[in-house]
């Protein structure tokens, strides 16, 4: 069983990780704008952190082939 990993489509596949990271912590930081009580502040920050450590790892995808 000699299967290649196709390295274009995994560059392909940590660009669009990337993009839903950084969407989400828009969608973050817009709620933590938006915020009227402090449980809206704390899900908003935790949209944020969740979108920023997907985005790492998008970025990990990229770098993992070069």
């Amino acid at each position: 069983m000699s299967e290649q990993i196709n390295k274009k489509s995994v560059k392909y596949i940590g660009v669009m990780v990337c993009i839903i990271g950084a969407l989400l912590a828009f969608i973050g930081g817009v709620q933590t704008g938006n915020a009227v009580d402090i449980w809206n502040i704390l899900a908003g920050m935790a949209f944020a952190a969740i979108g920023g450590l997907v985005a790492a790892i998008g970025g990990h995808l990229l770098n993992l082939y070069k």
